[in-house]
């Protein structure tokens, strides 16, 4: 028993202090909306649209004209009308808990700009 003690503090400071590299970290929102992107595969986005190829193309061409705007704040008016799916059970169902970082990061900066604009 006393060397159990010491063995559990040192597998959970191990497991606490586990490197987070793996784990995606945005500093802008076109960065999350790039992510979403690169990582919403064909599958995903036919179930997010219905079986919809154009719909979910259009999406994708949206997300890739968002994320390349320079200013933060146009990248994410040009999601203007996607922060429904963004929010919808369908979507957080579909995608992976990146993903989902990535669409509640976008959400949440597109929030502070309407506080700032109170």
């Amino acid at each position: 028993m006393g060397n159990l003690v010491p063995l559990a503090s040192t597998v959970f400071d191990a497991w606490a202090n586990r490197p987070t590299s793996n784990i995606a970290q945005f500093e802008y929102a076109q960065q999350a909306i790039a992510y979403l992107g690169m990582t919403l595969n064909e599958s995903q986005l036919s179930t997010l649209f219905n079986g919809s190829h154009a719909a979910w193309q259009n999406f994708v061409e949206i997300l890739e004209y968002s994320a390349s705007q320079t200013e933060e704040r146009e990248a994410i008016r040009a999601l203007k009308g996607l922060e429904v799916l963004l929010r919808s059970q369908r979507f957080r169902d579909v995608a992976d808990p990146e993903q989902q970082l990535a669409a509640r990061f976008v959400l949440a900066r597109a929030a502070l700009y309407r506080v700032g604009e109170l």
